[in-house]
């Protein structure tokens, strides 16, 4: 491809069928670029809903739920790769489309990921939960306002981003995370009532309930 900055390319066009019980399909970038985020378009294959995951250098970057027909999922990636994994979690999930906003890289690129299983950090219960808060929020961004999502989001999604990221470092319950994981919290109790409210009658009013989930289970992992 060649690219300007934040320039849109599509890297699938054709419809991929996956399967709960197989393994991730690639999708190979024709050289390394930093890839800033990702707009997925998928449908549920099957009679019952869908979900999977959207995978690059080893790491979960975003969930996708299929409950019929859905507009797409917007996936948060911000790192360099020469590809983008995509994976079926439940039932068969029918993959449309795939457009990835893309730069030039700046020359580091990390060594290929493991294959399937991935690490075991990965799966790790503090690192899961600060991920899924920060794709809710991602998700959730297109349901509010500017002012309120600088108000009540995006506080929430900074406190998980840097849960992840000491979680991953350090160790889920070390001393150090520990202090993240209680900021976490905290973002998420000053947002509860905003969460419960605002998207009540809204077609987003699963992923604040979801959100608010995440919450309790912090509360808990925490005692």
């Amino acid at each position: 491809y060649s690219v300007t900055p934040q320039t849109h390319v599509d890297i699938q066009t054709s419809t991929t069928w996956l399967r709960e019980d197989e393994a991730a399909t690639s999708i190979p970038l024709c050289r390394p670029f930093f890839v800033h985020k990702l707009y997925v378009r998928v449908e549920s294959g099957s009679y019952g809903d869908a979900a999977g995951e959207v995978w690059v250098n080893g790491n979960v970057k975003g969930s996708l739920y299929a409950p019929g027909r859905d507009p797409g999922f917007w996936v948060t990636v911000g790192e360099e790769t020469q590809s983008i994994q995509i994976k079926s979690t439940k039932n068969t999930l029918k993959v449309l489309s795939v457009q990835a906003y893309l730069s030039e890289t700046s020359g580091f690129f990390p060594g290929p990921g493991p294959s399937y299983p991935f690490p075991s950090h990965v799966t790790a219960q503090m690192s899961q939960i600060s991920n899924r808060v920060i794709w809710l929020v991602d998700q959730l961004e297109g349901y509010t306002n500017y002012q309120d999502y600088g108000i009540y989001l995006l506080p929430i999604k900074k406190a998980a981003a840097e849960a992840l990221a000491v979680a991953e470092a350090r160790g889920d319950l070390s001393f150090s995370a520990r202090a993240f994981f209680e900021a976490l919290l905290g973002r998420l109790d000053a947002s509860s009532a905003y969460l419960n409210n605002s998207f009540e009658m809204k077609r987003a009013f699963h992923l604040s309930v979801e959100l608010l989930s995440m919450r309790e289970k912090i509360r808990r992992t925490l005692q």
